[in-house]
């Protein structure tokens, strides 16, 4: 019985030993999963703080337009503090008496965005898109002047509607796009398609 129970005892100290020399001999590494490469197009070169899938509420100087901004990545640009949005979604809501409205009244889109907090200046550089349910602008940079709560744009101007299509250089339009102006470009004047076919031609700002 002495020599069954020397047994036992022999052959657990001998496992015992072998997994302390296993773990000496052997270093058990944790490895992190590989980041993914992000592939962002730094357009100005400059580093600064990223926040991925960032939101922001941009608010008009007289208080009657609310613009909910969302981006995947909103980077600050250290020199100028301006933030670098890539892409941009907006949707826009209107004051109603004290509060603003839960209705989205517009919204737009563009790839890349620059928002300039000092000057309160948002820009949607390159190809953008407004859409609320009376109009569609396609146009060129569309920037929101939070001072004026102007939107405008620097670009050839598409705007749609359920009866006519009108394109011009650029536009002006109120935050609450109740008032528009489209400007001519530089070798047309501003014209009007309208649903049955016929072209009128504006007067040219």
């Amino acid at each position: 019985m002495e020599n069954k129970n020397f047994l036992i005892f022999f052959v657990i100290m001998v496992l015992a030993i072998g997994m302390l020399a296993g773990c000496e001999n052997g270093e058990v590494e944790e490895t992190e999963e590989p980041v993914a490469e992000e592939e962002v197009d730094d357009r100005l070169d400059e580093p600064g703080q990223e926040i991925r899938s960032g939101r922001l509420n941009l608010y008009s100087d007289d208080d009657e337009t609310r613009w909910r901004l969302e981006s995947d990545l909103i980077r600050q640009l250290e020199r100028t503090g301006e933030l670098e949005l890539e892409p941009v979604d907006v949707e826009a809501f209107l004051a109603d008496g004290d509060d603003f409205s839960e209705i989205v009244a517009y919204w737009l889109e563009s790839d890349a965005g620059l928002y300039r907090e000092g000057d309160g200046i948002l820009e949607l550089i390159g190809s953008a898109r407004l859409e609320s349910d009376r109009y569609i602008f396609i146009s060129e940079n569309i920037v929101w002047d939070q001072a004026t709560n102007m939107i405008s744009s620097e670009g050839e101007t598409e705007i749609r509607t359920d009866n006519f299509t009108a394109r011009g250089g650029s536009f002006d339009a109120t935050g609450d796009l109740e008032t528009l102006i489209i400007y001519r470009s530089d070798d047309n004047q501003a014209r009007v398609t309208w649903e049955a076919g016929e072209d009128d031609e504006l007067d040219g700002l």
